[in-house]
């Protein structure tokens, strides 16, 4: 049985930028297309005609429209009745123990750029599994997988995401930056505090930044085409303007909070809000679903 990625659809823009980076994500994963739909009730219905009232529904257009652009991959479709479409998403996730959940960036935010609306930003909050925000207006460019990139600072979680973007590389053939962001005036400080001792508090967080980046590169594969970076400034600034030059950027969930939850930290979560491309967030432990999509076939 195939692992499966469920992409939220509706007729807005945004929906389709989900679909577009949906489709490009079932294709390279051979993952199994989940097309679903949340059809929003007001909190007075009681659940009995919820249940019905979803029952008569007809399939919207556009959800059908999305099904014949994903007819080679074999896609299947969820209505779903609900009075939040986070939480409807968030179940259907759950009970299919799918891998990732796909969605579009907000009307309001920028062209090109992400800016999670609200359920986006709850399945950040939480979601069960790993969260892909495509950018507003995604689906007009060229979608393609050549150049990823994965943030990683040391952490455990950030070692996940590099293990599945290293793995995410090798499906693709595409290259691979190890982005590692150091931060030489913490707390806002000026430059004249960090002059202690021979060489510098700032030249000593650089020169740990260089290990931390090079301890990455070692662990990734020969058979990917791979790049360190060491970035110095504002981490999510610094990232943001990073990812114009990717296609997809990995990044892991904050070090603390329930396990098999994405939750984002506060450079991940201002990252998601103002990136160039889209954004892949793993859940805090990693995610096997993900992995086992990203195993060569047996």
């Amino acid at each position: 049985m195939r692992a499966e990625l469920i992409i939220g659809v509706d007729e807005s823009d945004e929906g389709r930028d989900a679909v577009a980076l949906g489709k490009l994500l079932a294709q390279v994963l051979a993952a199994t297309p989940v097309l679903a739909s949340v059809q929003l009730f007001p909190t007075n219905v009681p659940e009995g005609a919820l249940v019905a009232a979803t029952l008569e529904l007809e399939t919207p257009e556009f959800l059908l429209a999305a099904e014949q652009r994903f007819a080679s991959l074999r896609p299947e479709t969820e209505l779903i009745a609900t009075q939040s479409a986070a939480a409807g998403l968030h179940e259907l996730a759950e009970l299919r123990g799918a891998a990732i959940v796909v969605v579009g960036s907000t009307h309001r935010g920028p062209i090109s750029r992400v800016l999670p609306g609200g359920t986006g930003a709850r399945l950040l909050s939480g979601g069960p599994c790993a969260v892909a925000v495509a950018p507003r207006g995604y689906a007009a460019t060229e979608q393609r997988l050549a150049r990823l990139a994965v943030a990683f600072d040391g952490s455990e979680q950030a070692g996940a995401a590099l293990v599945a973007a290293a793995e995410l590389a090798g499906r693709c053939h595409a290259s691979l930056a190890v982005l590692t962001v150091v931060e030489t005036r913490p707390g806002g400080y000026p430059p004249t505090s960090l002059s202690a001792s021979s060489g510098g508090l700032a030249d000593r967080i650089r020169e740990a930044g260089s290990r931390t980046n090079e301890a990455a590169l070692a662990q990734l594969p020969p058979t990917v085409e791979t790049e360190g970076r060491v970035l110095e400034g504002d981490a999510a600034g610094i990232l943001a303007e990073a990812s114009e030059e990717f296609d997809l950027i990995l990044v892991g969930s904050r070090g603390y909070g329930p396990l098999r939850h994405v939750l984002l930290g506060g450079t991940t979560r201002t990252l998601f809000d103002t990136a160039s491309c889209p954004v892949l967030a793993l859940p805090r432990g990693g995610s096997e679903e993900l992995l086992e999509l990203l195993a060569p076939p047996r």
